[in-house]
Protein backbone atom coordinates (compact mmCIF):
# COMPACT_ATOMS: atom_id res chain seq x y z
CA UNK A 1 0.00 0.00 0.00
CA UNK A 2 1.26 3.51 -1.16
CA UNK A 3 0.26 6.68 1.00
CA UNK A 4 1.25 9.75 1.01
CA UNK A 5 1.92 12.16 4.08
CA UNK A 6 0.78 15.34 3.36
CA UNK A 7 0.71 17.10 6.70
CA UNK A 8 2.77 16.89 10.04
CA UNK A 9 0.64 18.52 12.85
CA UNK A 10 2.88 21.33 14.54
CA UNK A 11 2.20 20.03 18.12
CA UNK A 12 2.65 16.46 18.12
CA UNK A 13 6.42 17.75 16.27
CA UNK A 14 7.07 20.67 18.91
CA UNK A 15 6.38 18.00 21.87
CA UNK A 16 7.78 15.24 19.66
CA UNK A 17 11.37 16.96 19.17
CA UNK A 18 11.07 19.09 22.40
CA UNK A 19 11.55 15.28 24.44
CA UNK A 20 13.96 13.79 21.58
CA UNK A 21 16.61 17.14 22.05
CA UNK A 22 15.74 17.39 25.92
CA UNK A 23 16.82 13.65 26.61
CA UNK A 24 19.79 14.07 24.16
CA UNK A 25 20.85 16.87 25.84
CA UNK A 26 20.52 15.93 29.41
CA UNK A 27 22.92 12.57 28.26
CA UNK A 28 25.29 14.90 26.85
CA UNK A 29 24.69 17.44 30.35
CA UNK A 30 25.15 14.23 32.43
CA UNK A 31 29.09 13.54 30.37
CA UNK A 32 30.33 17.59 30.82
CA UNK A 33 28.98 17.60 33.91
CA UNK A 34 30.96 14.28 35.26
CA UNK A 35 33.80 15.89 33.25
CA UNK A 36 33.81 18.76 35.17
CA UNK A 37 33.49 17.01 38.52
CA UNK A 38 36.37 15.14 37.13
CA UNK A 39 38.81 18.04 36.20
CA UNK A 40 38.50 19.28 39.41
CA UNK A 41 39.46 16.14 41.09
CA UNK A 42 42.27 15.41 38.89
CA UNK A 43 43.44 19.11 38.91
CA UNK A 44 43.98 18.64 43.04
CA UNK A 45 41.16 20.97 44.05
CA UNK A 46 39.11 19.63 47.09
CA UNK A 47 36.92 21.96 49.14
CA UNK A 48 35.93 24.92 46.89
CA UNK A 49 37.02 24.00 44.18
CA UNK A 50 35.05 20.70 44.34
CA UNK A 51 32.05 22.39 44.79
CA UNK A 52 32.54 24.79 41.77
CA UNK A 53 33.23 21.23 39.73
CA UNK A 54 29.92 20.54 41.44
CA UNK A 55 28.13 23.63 41.01
CA UNK A 56 29.18 23.47 37.39
CA UNK A 57 27.80 19.69 37.23
CA UNK A 58 24.98 20.81 38.00
CA UNK A 59 24.61 23.43 35.69
CA UNK A 60 25.37 21.66 32.90
CA UNK A 61 22.66 18.29 33.76
CA UNK A 62 19.64 20.79 34.39
CA UNK A 63 20.42 23.50 31.40
CA UNK A 64 21.76 21.22 28.63
CA UNK A 65 17.73 19.57 28.96
CA UNK A 66 16.03 23.12 29.40
CA UNK A 67 18.09 24.48 26.42
CA UNK A 68 17.19 21.06 24.64
CA UNK A 69 13.84 21.17 25.18
CA UNK A 70 13.38 24.79 23.96
CA UNK A 71 15.51 23.85 20.65
CA UNK A 72 13.30 20.82 20.01
CA UNK A 73 9.98 22.98 20.59
CA UNK A 74 11.00 25.52 18.08
CA UNK A 75 13.00 23.09 15.41
CA UNK A 76 9.54 20.98 15.80
CA UNK A 77 7.47 24.13 14.81
CA UNK A 78 9.51 25.41 11.98
CA UNK A 79 10.20 21.96 10.43
CA UNK A 80 6.00 21.20 10.42
CA UNK A 81 5.31 24.52 8.73
CA UNK A 82 7.90 23.61 6.22
CA UNK A 83 7.26 20.79 5.27
CA UNK A 84 3.41 21.56 5.49
CA UNK A 85 3.94 24.05 2.99
CA UNK A 86 6.37 22.52 0.87
CA UNK A 87 4.04 19.55 1.19
CA UNK A 88 1.11 21.57 -0.66
CA UNK A 89 3.14 21.82 -4.03
CA UNK A 90 5.26 18.70 -4.33
CA UNK A 91 2.73 15.99 -2.57
CA UNK A 92 5.08 15.01 0.49
CA UNK A 93 6.68 11.88 1.12
CA UNK A 94 5.21 8.98 -0.66
CA UNK A 95 4.88 5.97 2.16
CA UNK A 96 4.71 2.06 1.28
CA UNK A 97 3.45 0.23 3.63
CA UNK A 98 2.52 -3.28 4.54
CA UNK A 99 1.00 -5.72 7.06
CA UNK A 100 2.81 -7.25 9.76
CA UNK A 101 1.69 -10.66 8.53
CA UNK A 102 3.65 -10.35 4.94
CA UNK A 103 6.82 -8.77 6.16
CA UNK A 104 9.43 -11.34 5.75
Amino acid sequence: MKYVLRRIGTMSAVKTLALLEGLLFLLIGIVYGGISIILSLVGGQLGAGLLNGAGICLAFVIGFPLAGVVSGAVTGALISVLYNTVADYVGGFELSLSDRKSVV
